[in-house]
């Protein structure tokens, strides 16, 4: 037990002893602990290294709270921000605790970060399918463009702005900023007193990648970059904007930041000619309005819509009702479109295999992208003499062709991927870099995602994807490759397009298997993490080594009339 000074007192308390045994959250500076102050539990951050403590920017912010720093709904008090308070300092300070504040407590039993909305692995620890409905994700991004909005007119800048960083409320939908002392701080139409230059990957607005001077202040730009990613990812179950096939093999942007830099964006309404989406985006079943606000963030030339359009956006969708049943499952929330476009849940469903494509409800290009692989049908023999044994005979000569060509294919794979290792140019990163080794936020969570359906016994008939062909044949070639510093992508790369194992891939894929069957059977990890049986719509192939504020002014959440009868 240590006794703490609280300034200004909390609830008439100046003093207090803390246990500081239950631990909310810890990280490199700082530790955050749970401690009752008069009759009401709050957080308190105590910093490990007092010389992170920036005591003037908290003081500031103290003193400076925010307008509505919490909201009361149906009776309970949510916090819109993670805000400080109060300071906090050990009367006798130790090893473990000097210094730092007191802020409101976020219930984690409550709430959950943005991405358990849009995650699918994630997504089934909410508590109620309900969350996961379109109508529901756009209210959440209402209440968050309205919060960034607001953020913004008291003259503050969010700077870090990611799902990690923003937690929903179930069933109220508000939202909550948390890291607020990460928060860049100034005056509504003022100078910035307190300046904050740390960004999370995935997250960085392209003129910030391109920078030279690290150290350069950043703006409101940031912020309107992060929304429109994490708007996307909401609405494409998690696909970053940027992820994409790159054409050109030659082309080097190994993350999405880098990707965005570049100006590769492949969801574009013009179709960009270096880069090609996802088999598995959804862009397509978003409105026309949606998607041109993306372009305009994501494609250069463009001014970036601001917190307040996207906003005004959301509530239209809401307020005209541009949201529908699905025709074929028109009691399932989780299945609500949006009007005159195709429903995509049902893409979902289709693309993993459990659903037949449904029919559009308006024309769309017929690529063959969610198209699943189909079962060959029976073979009837035909009436009349019995041929069996010339069948035999062809039979015989085409398996021992069969088995000639895997032997020479694996003869010839055994020097051509050593060889690509030693001495071809490594065209897939900059000669500088190196593998990235640790595996993004969402890999590092793969014990707790549970599992997907494997593809059906029709559709995969063998265990081994290659049939006969052994994956020991090349393990040794691969541990060449990664000792000569190619990373499991670089080398899945160029197994997908090498002569001798591309056509084996591309028969595997053919008959219903899924790449993250083929990496794992060719004992391929990416990021760090094995991939798991039957996730081909994860983003195990992504070529990324990735790693509170309040809701808008709605006390109730926003049902279209419509949809009020499947939600309650």
């Amino acid at each position: 037990m240590v006794q703490f000074s609280i300034s200004p007192a909390l609830n008439g308390t100046k003093e207090a002893n803390f246990l500081l045994k239950e631990s909310l959250g810890s990280g490199g500076i700082a530790s955050v602990y749970r401690e009752r102050i008069g009759q009401q539990d709050y957080a308190i951050k105590i910093y490990t290294d007092p010389s992170a403590f920036e005591a003037a920017k908290i003081d500031f912010m103290i003193a400076n709270p925010p307008a509505e720093a919490v909201r009361e709904f149906a009776g309970v008090k949510y916090p819109r921000y993670a805000w400080p308070l109060a300071v906090t300092k050990a009367k006798e300070p130790s090893a473990n605790s000097s210094v730092g504040y007191a802020m409101p407590v976020i219930d984690a039993a409550k709430s959950k970060t943005l991405d358990y909305f849009f995650d699918h692995n994630l997504s089934k620890q909410l508590k109620s399918a309900e969350s996961k409905a379109l109508s529901f994700k756009i209210e959440i991004l209402k209440n968050l463009s309205e919060s960034i909005e607001e953020l913004h007119k008291a003259g503050h800048i969010f700077v870090d702005l990611k799902p990690q960083n923003v937690r929903v409320f179930e069933g109220t939908n508000i939202v909550t900023f948390l890291d607020c002392d990460g928060f860049t701080i100034g005056e509504p139409g003022g100078a910035k007193r307190f300046q904050s230059t740390m960004v999370s990957p995935d997250y960085v607005a392209p003129e910030i990648t391109r920078r030279t001077n690290r150290n350069a202040p950043i703006g409101v730009e940031q912020d309107e970059y992060a929304l429109a990613v994490m708007i996307f990812q909401m609405l494409n179950n998690g696909i970053h904007p940027f992820q994409g096939i790159i054409k050109d093999p030659n082309f080097n942007a190994p993350t999405n930041d880098d990707k965005a830099a570049l100006g590769l964006y492949p969801h574009g309404i013009t179709p960009n000619p270096r880069i090609i989406p996802r088999p598995q985006s959804l862009h397509d079943t978003w409105l026309d309005e949606t998607r041109f606000l993306l372009d305009r963030a994501f494609v250069e030339g463009n001014t970036r819509p601001t917190s307040t359009e996207w906003k005004q956006h959301f509530d239209k969708i809401l307020t005209q009702k541009l949201l529908a049943r699905c025709s074929n499952r028109p009691g399932e929330v989780e299945h609500i479109r949006f009007r005159d476009k195709s429903c995509p849940a049902c893409l979902v469903l289709q693309y993993r295999g459990t659903q037949p494509r449904p029919k559009p409800v308006k024309p769309r290009p017929t690529t063959g992208q969610y198209s699943a692989p189909k079962a060959a049908p029976a073979h009837t023999a035909p009436a009349g003499p019995s041929n069996r044994p010339r069948k035999f005979l062809l039979h015989f000569v085409l398996t021992l062709l069969a088995g000639v060509t895997i032997i020479y294919g694996i003869l010839w794979e055994g020097g051509d991927l050593e060889r690509w290792a030693q001495t071809a140019p490594k065209i897939l990163r900059s000669d500088n870099a190196t593998p990235s080794t640790s595996p993004s936020s969402k890999l590092s969570n793969i014990a707790s995602y549970g599992s997907f359906a494997p593809t059906p016994a029709a559709q995969a008939p063998e265990a081994n994807p290659f049939g006969n062909a052994p994956s020991s044949a090349i393990a040794d070639k691969i541990a060449a490759a990664r000792n000569a510093g190619y990373s499991d992508v670089e080398i899945a790369n160029y197994l997908k397009q090498s002569p001798a194992w591309g056509p084996k891939f591309s028969a595997a894929i053919k008959a219903g298997y899924s790449e993250a069957d083929i990496f794992r059977y060719w004992g391929l990890k990416v990021n760090g993490q094995a991939a798991p049986q039957g996730a081909a719509d994860q983003d195990w192939m992504s070529d990324e080594s990735s790693v509170a504020l309040a809701p808008p002014r709605i006390v109730a959440p926003v049902i279209p009339p419509e949809f009020r009868g499947l939600h309650e």
